[in-house]
């Protein structure tokens, strides 16, 4: 077996690294062609037709994430390759997209080559994906995030998602219908990702709220706030100023 890959890379360095940590670990990738910038690899994926593309992220003359702009139909596997940048990285990863960390480790290479042959083959491809994840990078406003959910990948608006629960290195989101997803995501993830929507606001170490769906909140001892749907939380001590301001500066809409 063998995947038609392209690597897009404006520094020359980059590519090189990753041509050769992928002739040497990941033997069934085809190096097809190799890119400098955004409309470079848009030319290449048309003219090749790759399976797999190897997307640098941070490239000067045009963000890595425009090329899905230049293209009018996707039909391969993207992994993005990038240095530590939060929210990029939780983007991708809400979209349940892959990426490498430069330096980029040889297990996790595998890694994620393995994970693009298994959704390649399984046809799970999708550029509501790609979509999603442009809208959230360029906008900044966290409107929609893929979840699993019984063996399915569901696309779930944030503006439903009511609060989210921690379970230990897990989490549950809560929809407003009560629908609960488990997400293999801690809750700082998810709180660094949905902090954009201005809306979502961390009341305990747990807890974490979206203070469109509290109806009421106690101005006493302890400082209790009640959801729309009935549920009721209580406010840890260091985060009852924060969350009152939350609500007060217009968080709480009806």
């Amino acid at each position: 077996m063998s995947l038609k890959a392209i690597i897009v890379d404006d520094e020359i360095a980059g590519r090189s690294t990753l041509r050769i940590l992928l002739g040497e670990y990941c033997t069934i990738v085809d190096i097809v062609a190799e890119a400098g910038n955004v409309r470079e690899a848009a030319a290449a994926i048309k003219k090749y037709e790759p399976e797999l593309v190897f997307l640098d992220i941070q490239m000067p003359g045009g963000n890595g994430f425009e090329l899905f702009n230049h293209l009018t139909q996707i039909n391969f596997e993207t992994v993005f390759v990038t240095s530590y940048e939060r929210y990029a990285i939780n983007a991708i990863r809400f979209c349940a997209l892959d990426y490498l960390l430069k330096p980029v480790d040889k297990n996790e290479l595998n890694s994620a080559v393995q994970k693009a042959v298994k959704k390649l083959s399984d046809k799970k491809r999708t550029e509501e994906q790609y979509n999603i994840l442009k809208e959230n990078i360029f906008t900044k406003k966290i409107k929609k995030i893929i979840v699993p959910f019984r063996g399915n990948e569901l696309v779930v608006g944030s503006d439903i998602i009511t609060h989210a629960n921690a379970d230990s290195n897990y989490c549950y989101l809560i929809d407003n219908t009560g629908k609960s997803y488990h997400l293999a995501r801690t809750l700082g993830d998810v709180e660094d990702f949905l902090r954009e929507t201005g809306v979502f606001i961390r009341i305990s170490r747990g807890i974490l709220v979206n203070t469109v769906y509290i109806s009421t909140h106690s101005r006493g001892e302890p400082m209790i706030i009640h959801m729309r749907n009935g549920d009721k939380f209580e406010v840890s001590r260091r985060r009852r100023a924060e969350t009152r301001e939350a609500i007060i500066s217009g968080g709480n809409r009806p």
